[in-house]
């Protein structure tokens, strides 16, 4: 039985760049935690050197997930996830 292989990207950036390119543009802002969890996942630095970050715009319901790779946003697209406050973040171990 074969098994099935995932592509590994360099960084974070990379990763994120090729899920835009899978999924249309106009739904993008809906995609954000498929997107950071597709990002985190098949990243090769990420499991030494970045968070996934889930977080809320106080005071209403609204949510928002994003990565941050060696100290730096791996969606060059995002602008927003400066307004949310992070409730979680995730990591590949301790540090």
């Amino acid at each position: 039985i074969p098994y099935l292989t995932r592509p590994i990207y360099q960084d974070a950036g990379k990763a994120n760049a090729v899920f835009y390119k899978l999924f249309p543009e106009k739904k993008q802002r809906r995609y954000c935690l498929p997107r950071a969890i597709f990002t985190a996942s098949l990243s090769k630095r990420f499991k030494k050197n970045g968070t996934l970050f889930i977080g809320a715009f106080l005071p209403t319901s609204h949510m928002h997930s994003w990565v941050i790779e060696d100290g730096m946003l791996a969606d060059i697209y995002d602008k927003q996830w400066i307004q949310y406050t992070p409730v979680m973040e995730w990591q590949w171990g301790k540090r």
